[in-house]
């Protein structure tokens, strides 16, 4: 009779090291958790990477940067209710920090630390900063591209609540790693609301013409390196250009005032 106890008490030891080892958060604690965080210091990123998407929740304090990374797989149903969640921090660049982070582009994440960008790997944990891309340009905004061609990632940067009819381009991994001037062919302005959408190897962001008060959205196509622009309806939301099957789309009203998604195809 003793035997068949001990056996028992190993399967419930088993059992207890694999609950250890599989437990975490449920999303919906996740999320209540998330919501009482200051808004100012957390932010989350949707990171695609080639092995498995995932949610990047990020705070900062005490000058460190922590990261939770919440695997996206929805094919498993078993996970629907409990994911898997991977922690970890990182020192982080000091500085005034100007928190407008760029989406995730090929596994990338750019922002700014006192008018310098800094490139982001998650997968990697690592973080570069970059120069300042032109010294009388205090604060600058960020763009990062892929050119899926040439498979590089380059960092544009246009000046921050002034107008300009250049920018700075810098390639990521070419060894020098110095800016360089690009004319943008339109002079335009860039304010808190502008934000880029890489999608097919060209960047998309909506700023405001100078001197003009027209909203537009400028593309700039990352292995040639030339602009283009692009003319908006009147009605559309200039801060919710998404992407969807592969072009570019936006956000306006219906006839009932409801929003909407509207992916027709924009005139160059």
């Amino acid at each position: 009779m003793e035997k068949p106890k001990k056996k028992k008490r190993k399967g419930n030891r088993k059992r207890r090291k694999q609950l250890k080892l599989t437990s975490s958060f449920p999303k919906d604690l996740t999320s209540e958790i998330l919501l009482r965080l200051p808004s100012r210091s957390c932010f989350e990123i949707p990171l695609r990477i080639e092995a498995m998407p995932s949610l990047l929740v990020c705070v900062i304090a005490d000058g460190k940067l922590f990261v939770s990374s919440i695997p996206q797989d929805n094919q498993n149903s078993s996970y629907s209710c409990c994911q898997p969640i991977y922690r970890y921090h990182m020192k982080f660049p000091q500085g005034q920090c100007y928190w407008h982070p760029t989406e995730s582009v090929h596994g990338l994440i750019c922002f700014q630390v006192s008018g310098a960008p800094v490139v982001w790997n998650p997968s990697k944990k690592e973080l570069l900063t970059l120069p300042k891309p032109e010294k009388s340009w205090c604060y600058v905004r960020v763009f990062l591209g892929y050119d899926p061609v040439e498979g590089k990632h380059k960092v544009m940067c246009i000046p921050y609540l002034r107008g300009s009819g250049v920018c700075r381009v810098l390639t990521l991994g070419s060894g020098q790693e110095s800016w360089r001037t690009v004319k943008t062919n339109h002079n335009h302005y860039s304010d808190y609301n502008t934000f880029g959408r890489c999608i097919m190897g060209v960047i998309y962001y909506v700023v405001d013409i100078y001197h003009k008060n027209v909203w537009v959205t400028i593309s700039f196509h990352v292995r040639l390196e030339k602009f283009g622009m692009i003319d908006l309806p009147s009605c559309i939301y200039r801060d919710m250009l998404i992407s969807y099957e592969g072009r570019l789309a936006f956000v306006d009203n219906d006839e009932t005032g409801r929003k909407r998604m509207n992916s027709q195809k924009l005139n160059e």
